[in-house]
């Protein structure tokens, strides 16, 4: 394979991205949650002075509580598509990772 702009890398950069090691999104998010658990993981900070925090361990918590209402309780099936409409908040990556 052709790949022409490796000659702009410096000369310690891989030119191959190695094999990733996790399976799926899921897989990552509980890797983190449990190598991170108490560790920030987003923060959101607005122009008025407020400011809130969530940790790597909620997110994996408020994920999992989300995917299963949605599974269970509004009757998504694998397979099927949701649209994710919201502002920039702590709840947005809830909602991704679910």
């Amino acid at each position: 394979m052709i790949r022409p702009w490796t000659r702009f890398y410096p000369e310690q950069t891989s030119r191959d991205l190695p094999p990733i090691r996790w399976p799926h999104l899921p897989a990552f998010v509980r890797e983190a949650s449990a190598t991170y658990r108490d560790h920030r993981a987003f923060t959101m900070a607005l122009p008025n002075g407020t400011d809130g925090s969530i940790t790597y361990e909620e997110v994996d918590r408020l994920s999992d509580a989300l995917a299963v209402y949605l599974r269970e309780v509004a009757g998504f099936a694998v397979g099927d598509r949701i649209a994710i409409q919201m502002p920039n908040c702590l709840a947005y990556p809830v909602a991704v990772f679910a």
